[in-house]
């Protein structure tokens, strides 16, 4: 995405122009930018002239955006792995790491793509 982010926003970048300028294996990038199209977070064409570009202008495309559709995550989730952790039955991590992810989903919410591209 910030790749993207950093070329002519009109463009179609080919997945193959990314090879060496980001690192992750050709395999797997194609499979994140399918599932970011899929989302509507990227355009793409097909054939010869396509390509992928953002969807919209990089400083609406908030981190959370992009960071959700492969990671979803309940805020139940236990850091120990107990099944029953909650704010009633809390396990001896529970209040720190709710901070945690309180400031992680703060973060992701209050960055934009534009804010890591440049």
């Amino acid at each position: 995405m910030t790749f993207l982010a950093q070329q002519d926003s009109d463009a179609l970048v080919p997945a193959a122009a990314m090879d060496g300028k980001v690192s992750v294996p050709a395999n797997y990038r194609g499979k994140i930018l399918h599932q970011l199209t899929r989302v509507g977070l990227l355009e793409s064409t097909r054939g010869r002239t396509g390509g992928f570009r953002l969807a919209r202008p990089a400083a609406r495309i908030r981190l959370t955006d992009v960071v959700a559709p492969f990671e979803p995550r309940t805020d139940n989730t236990c850091l120990l792995g107990r099944a029953r952790c909650q704010d009633a039955q809390p396990c001896g991590a529970h209040e720190r790491w709710r901070v945690l992810l309180r400031t992680r989903d703060e973060f992701l919410q209050g960055t934009t793509i534009a804010d890591v591209a440049s």
